[in-house]
């Protein structure tokens, strides 16, 4: 939650709308760090993506890109 604030999310390379993609619970997602790479499909996730979404709106404001 450290990184959730407002101006403190990383988010990239690539934001895409909804209707860009055919199944929002079924993408590759990947991630490497210093500590090493991980990388899986959202249908693996515990939390599907409108939880996620969902929750972490009640912690910063979500808004679309002007």
């Amino acid at each position: 939650m450290g990184k959730s604030f407002p101006r403190f999310g990383p988010l990239g390379p690539v934001l895409v709308t909804p209707d860009a993609l055919d199944d929002p619970d079924d993408l590759e997602l990947g991630c490497t760090s210093t500590a090493g790479h991980a990388e899986g499909p959202t249908s693996g996730m515990i939390f599907s993506v409108a939880e996620l979404i969902a929750y972490i709106s009640t912690i910063c404001p979500l808004l679309p890109a002007p």
